[in-house]
């Protein structure tokens, strides 16, 4: 997947990942905001089985279709528009507590954290693409 993320047509795995991450966001940000809330199931995204979806949609791509680019998956569907849509699962790992509440703020924030550093990563990623088009345009590369 990593030639995926630096080769040719990265910018649409890249647009993915950036995208799961943001809907990752919102989630675990609703988490952290239902964390006094009784009977609250804490919810997440399938973070790996993402990541082996991505990393399938290139591998198809760089074998059998160069400017096709489609994540295919378990719980992904494509949107209107642009993006995929991901159901989302019960956080793991979470103790119940008395009031039928899961949250755990330790987990909550370390996946607050890794999803963050995610997202910043590929955000940095795509600088650098659309730098090498806008390089390419100026005759500048």
């Amino acid at each position: 997947m990593i030639g995926g993320l630096f080769g040719k047509g990265a910018v649409p795995v890249l647009r993915a990942g950036m995208a799961f991450a943001q809907d990752r966001q919102r989630l675990l940000a609703n988490n952290i905001a239902n964390a006094e809330t009784p009977d609250y199931v804490a919810q997440d995204l399938p973070v790996e089985g993402f990541k082996k979806a991505l990393a399938e949609a290139v591998a198809d791509r760089d074998l059998h279709h160069p400017r096709y680019f489609e994540i295919q998956g378990e719980g992904i569907q494509p949107r209107a528009g642009g993006g995929y849509a991901v159901e989302t699962v019960p956080a793991e790992g979470n103790l119940l507590r008395h009031d039928g509440n899961n949250f755990s703020p330790e987990q909550q924030m370390s996946r607050l954290m890794e999803n963050t550093l995610w997202h910043n990563g590929l955000a940095q990623m795509l600088t650098q693409q659309y730098n090498l088009i806008a390089g390419a345009i100026r005759g500048r590369v």
